[in-house]
């Protein structure tokens, strides 16, 4: 995770099952943000601005190494996010004078390789198979976001998933299907739907099932 202490932001780790504290994962004076563990759990990508602009770097957990993989000074990367295979990362890209983001693909087998430009368009995630990128892509007029999804490496033409109100952002992929019951009940409600454990039930407090003194509450 990305936390801003000690007036900047870095990237921490922490166990799952509270046995440790936070580990520090960046130290460096300029921010980092943005993280994404790669599926062998050794690696994680982020966004660094220690170069004076947004670029991508991985840190290796093992040896504590770090590697730039976009390493452009006019361009500012952000959103990496690996392929399942691990051997790829996909990133949206803000080059200059560019009217709209742009997402790439870089190789991590070979960081000598040219990025390959998948498409118009920001914060791209990959399918779990890996054989397609999502991403969303904002209208010209600014009143709407669209969401397209493209096969990586064949030339195919983008699938229109959904348009949506403008501001959707960071699609995330699964491949089980959603709970009939939320598809045919149209979603959740807006607004607030956190679930609330219920107070403890005590001498002083009237059960659940109980209403309080004065009758049952509106």
């Amino acid at each position: 995770y990305e936390n801003y202490q000690n007036d900047n932001l870095d990237i921490f780790a922490v166990p799952i099952d509270g046995s440790s504290a936070p580990i520090a994962i960046t130290t460096d004076p300029a921010p980092d943000f943005s993280p994404s563990w790669g599926p062998d759990g050794r690696r994680i990508a982020f966004v660094s601005l220690r170069d004076g602009n947004a670029e991508i770097y991985i840190t290796n957990l093992e040896d504590v190494t770090l590697t730039n993989i976009t390493n452009t000074p006019d361009i500012n990367e952000d959103h990496p996010t690996w392929s399942p295979d691990g051997r790829s990362i996909a990133y949206s890209a803000n080059e200059p004078a560019a009217i709209s983001e742009t997402v790439y693909v870089q190789s991590i087998d070979d960081l000598n390789a040219a990025p390959q430009l998948i498409a118009i368009g920001r914060t791209p995630a990959w399918s779990p198979d890996g054989n397609s990128i999502t991403y969303a892509v904002d209208s010209r007029q600014g009143n709407r976001t669209d969401l397209y999804a493209v096969t990586f490496g064949e030339a195919n033409v983008p699938i229109l998933i959904a348009s949506l109100l403008s501001g959707a952002t960071a699609p995330t992929w699964t491949l089980q299907p959603l709970p009939a019951s939320l598809v045919n009940s149209g979603g959740l409600p807006l607004g607030n739907n956190t679930r609330r454990a219920p107070p403890p039930v005590g001498p002083s407090q009237p059960s659940a099932s109980r209403p309080p003194p004065g009758g049952t509450p509106g």
